[in-house]
């Protein structure tokens, strides 16, 4: 009788130290953690809906993180619909104690000429906070438009600026080479979205470059001056080089707020093997 009361207890102990177990992996823990998972989810044959998470820490700012969250959704996004996503990043080494927000070219630097984002909203901006941890969340709809056809392996452009960090009222000066004879155009792209045309212009109509030959802007007579937007103390801006097989025109729209937008929208239009391009970001300081 004794060893099956023993038996009992040591059966009911086992019992308890397993119902014991069993609270300690609430199934809570899961649900804290899965909303700061990326997700996507399609929408139709342009959108997606997209949720990234970054974390914050002592190395990354809540805006910074903020940044890095939407342009991670946009990578996303284009990987979603086949983009290619190429590694060309922003290195700024800065002279000052200032901010700068080096991922706001983010959709178009970081893109080969078969894809683009032509439009996104942002749903839900939140921080979610795991632990000890605190994670920026950035929930949106994205738009991606590609380009048709396929690229050609042989129509490529050396480009470079004279340099890549310029004091204000410094002079730019650009340098470009293509492999192919083709039109050239040129633009700036301010932090604002404000776009602007270098090249062709009221002295050099003519933008035909012939293959291998170097295009050095800007042309004697027009000088291209560094300026910062009002109230900034430190920026960054871009020159966007675009080179076409056949002459093409795109009219700068008197409405900087639409017209970054209008030249996204531009470039898709143009079938893959007859464009290529390439993006020269620099910094602007006081």
């Amino acid at each position: 009788m004794k060893k099956l009361i023993l038996i009992s207890t040591l059966i009911l102990l086992f019992l308890a130290c397993s119902q014991n177990v069993t609270v300690d992996k609430s199934p809570q823990e899961v649900k804290i953690i899965n909303p700061i998972k990326n997700q996507l989810t399609p929408i139709n044959s342009e959108w997606v809906e997209v949720t990234t998470s970054v974390q914050i820490h002592d190395d990354i700012t809540k805006t910074e993180a903020r940044e890095k969250a939407m342009q991670n959704a946009c990578v996303m996004a284009l990987e979603y619909f086949g983009v290619e996503v190429d590694n060309r990043t922003l290195l700024i080494n800065a002279e000052s104690n200032f901010k700068t927000n080096i991922n706001h070219f983010s959709e178009i630097t970081k893109l080969t000429t078969n894809g683009i984002i032509l439009g996104k909203e942002i749903l839900d901006d939140s921080v979610i906070t795991v632990g000890n941890n605190s994670y920026q969340t950035i929930k949106m709809k994205i738009k991606v438009g590609k380009q048709k056809g396929e690229k050609d392996p042989y129509f490529r452009m050396e480009a470079q600026l004279n340099r890549d960090q310029f004091k204000e009222n410094d002079f730019v000066e650009i340098s470009i080479k293509p492999t192919i004879d083709c039109y050239v155009t040129v633009f700036y792209i301010a932090s604002d979205e404000s776009v602007g045309t270098i090249f062709p212009n009221c002295i050099s109509e003519d933008n035909f470059v012939k293959a291998n030959e170097i295009l050095q802007l800007p042309e004697e007579g027009v000088n291209f001056k560094v300026t910062l937007l009002p109230n900034r103390t430190e920026d960054t801006e871009m020159i966007k080089i675009i080179a076409t097989k056949k002459p093409l025109n795109f009219q700068v729209n008197d409405d900087f707020k639409t017209a970054f937008e209008a030249l996204q929208n531009w470039i898709v239009t143009i079938p893959r093997h007859e464009i290529t391009e390439t993006d020269l970001q620099y910094y602007i300081y006081k």
